[in-house]
């Protein structure tokens, strides 16, 4: 999974305010810290544990955390690494599912975490973005809870500069001195199993090749929100 596609697929929850429950699912994914950043490496459903999670993932250093990264405290909570807040590298921005009650947030955070003893850890199947295409992708997905009372619809999208959108979909053209290529993509999610259908085309001259590629453009509209220096947590989230 691409880098900026992780924080685009974090910033859904956050926007669609998701609340904690490990009983229920979005996406197909658990409502917990662990399903959720299980969602963001778009990883098998329902997610991983933070304590199976250890199988796919390998230590880092501080130095080397980049956005899509992990901080992780096994069998206790788990963030997902946003960037850091300034050059100084003692806050950074946390992508996580946190306790009943508050649910999925975006926040300044404190390096390594609040409390415990959290280190810093890299999904074995993330890459950068290298895809130089714009894209426009939409979901919409619905909230099934099958521990609790919760449920709920959100959908959420990301625009693209120099293409046109419609419904989620969208058409881009590249042209040069020797090729045309345009590609079409829509996606649908539905709870307790997930659809995906799409098309993509691609037509060239006499001397050139087809080709389709597709990104995701990632939105930094949420606001972040500042919890305070002194926030600490006994929950345990599997």
């Amino acid at each position: 999974v691409c880098r900026k596609t992780t924080i685009a697929n974090a910033e859904v929850w956050v926007e669609n305010k998701v609340p904690y429950n490990q009983g229920g699912t979005y996406q197909g994914y658990r409502e917990d810290c662990s399903g959720y950043v299980t969602m963001a490496w778009e990883g098998p459903k329902p997610g991983y544990t933070t304590t199976t999670i250890k199988s796919v993932i390998t230590p880092i250093t501080q130095a080397e955390l980049q956005i899509g990264d992990i901080l992780l405290e096994a069998g206790v909570h788990v963030v997902l690494f946003g960037g850091w807040t300034d050059s100084t590298q003692k806050y950074y921005t946390a992508y996580e599912e946190t306790k009943p009650g508050e649910g999925t947030v975006k926040r300044s955070t404190p390096y390594p975490y609040w409390y415990g003893n959290f280190l810093p850890y890299r999904y074995n199947y993330i890459s950068d973005c290298t895809s130089t295409t714009s894209k426009t992708t939409a979901t919409t997905a619905s909230h099934t809870n099958t521990g609790g009372s919760n449920t709920g619809s959100g959908s959420g999208a990301s625009g693209t500069s120099g293409t046109s959108a419609v419904s989620g979909s969208t058409s881009t053209l590249t042209s040069d001195s020797s090729s045309t290529v345009s590609d079409s993509s829509s996606t649908s999610f539905s709870e307790g199993s997930s659809t995906v259908s799409g098309s993509t085309s691609a037509y060239a001259d006499s001397t050139t090749q087809s080709s389709t590629q597709s990104s995701t453009v990632t939105s930094d509209s949420t606001t972040v929100d500042t919890a305070s220096s002194g926030q600490a947590s006994s929950w345990r989230a599997y």
